[in-house]
């Protein structure tokens, strides 16, 4: 039975798992466990994160547009800063604090969202702060992503598969030119495909109302299709060189599954699949998935000393060292949580937008967006 209504849904448990899964995928990478080479979602976890926040960044823009209310932008964007900003500048203060260079040095790219243009300027990873990069990236796309609200509705689709388009020409060109993997895999172009994906389920969940975006009938071929591109560019990234110009495809391929799979737990919401992703405890590791990302490299700087020092290393007691520091950095984000995310969302959604210029601005782009589609 299909629940295809929940396309239509921002809050779903299986969401939350699904980002669960990705951030101990990203745990366990970062604390020395590595699963088999098709199993170790850690390096590409990020991708579903970008997947996700597509979707529900174009679901959102896709009923601003429906509903044109004045300051709806300001409040966009208001909301998605105070989700953001608390913990993240909390989080880069005690860095600060531990008197950690690649947090005081990098200080002012990483308040502002730049991690991933300090990291390809350098040319190197910022040792405990390497992470943000994915942060900014996704902060570029929210800033960026709302011009699809100046486009007609029919060049929509258009834009978005063009979107997917030009970032693999951009992996492509990198290849050519033989830029820095930095470069290549790092700014914002390159991981478009993913977002622009994202977007594309909300685009299409809304225009077909509520029906199934994979007939039933078709949905064994999607899942052996999107299980296939998985191998493929499980092979590719594993098996082929760093200049090779397929690369460019790797990304694509994942995304696909990515994008099959987020589609699955939408529509079939009581397949054993779904219920799965929608573990309890899995989605509250989802709920808090912002701050475990956030805080788990702190808290490896934090613990992994005494954890070696009484004989926990990676090489004798990988799994159960991995254990401790996941614990300790549910600990860490619950706190955060608490603390700081959840007032500091709860503040963001009372925000409205000021009266005056930033109205006189949505007139006037209500104005332009009725222009264009009525040319």
């Amino acid at each position: 039975m299909t629940e295809s209504p929940a396309l239509m849904s921002d809050r779903l448990p299986v969401l939350d798992g699904l980002r669960g899964l990705a951030i101990l995928f990203v745990l366990f990478h970062h604390f020395g466990v590595h699963l088999p080479g098709w199993l170790d979602l850690g390096p590409v976890a990020p991708n579903i994160f970008f997947l996700i926040s597509g979707y529900l960044i174009t679901l959102s823009l896709l009923k601003m547009r429906q509903n044109r209310v004045p300051g709806q932008l300001f409040t966009y964007h208001a909301k998605r800063l105070t989700r953001l900003l608390p913990a993240l500048y909390a989080m880069l203060a005690v860095g600060c604090l531990a008197g950690l260079p690649e947090y005081r040095e990098g200080l002012l790219w990483h308040a502002a969202f730049a991690s991933n243009f300090q990291m390809v300027v350098n040319n190197e990873w910022s040792g405990y702060a390497s992470h943000l990069w994915s942060l900014s990236n996704q902060e570029q796309f929210y800033l960026l992503w709302p011009l699809l609200l100046l486009l007609p509705a029919r060049w929509l689709l258009p834009a978005l598969l063009g979107v997917l388009a030009v970032s693999v020409i951009f992996r492509l060109w990198c290849l050519h030119a033989g830029t820095s993997e930095l470069f290549r895999w790092l700014m914002l172009p390159s991981s478009l495909d993913t977002f622009a994906a994202g977007g594309l389920i909300a685009w299409v969940s809304t225009a077909k109302k509520g029906a199934p975006v994979i007939p039933p009938s078709w949905r064994w071929a999607a899942a052996a299709m999107a299980l296939g591109c998985w191998f493929i560019a499980r092979e590719m990234r594993w098996g082929y060189g760093t200049n090779n110009p397929t690369l460019a495809l790797v990304d694509t391929f994942e995304t696909i599954f990515f994008a099959w799979l987020l589609l699955e737990l939408l529509q079939y919401g009581r397949s054993g699949l779904a219920r799965i992703f929608a573990f309890p405890p899995l989605c509250l590791v989802g709920r808090i998935s912002y701050g475990l990302y956030l805080w788990h490299m702190l808290v490896f700087l934090a613990m992994a000393p005494s954890l070696d020092a009484v004989g926990w290393t990676s090489a004798d007691h990988p799994y159960f060292r991995c254990s401790v520091l996941v614990a300790g950095s549910i600990a860490a984000a619950s706190l955060s949580w608490i603390v700081l995310e959840k007032p500091s969302i709860a503040w963001g959604r009372r925000l409205t937008a000021p009266e005056g210029l930033l109205t006189n601005w949505h007139s006037r782009i209500a104005r332009l967006l009725g222009r264009l589609e009525n040319a």
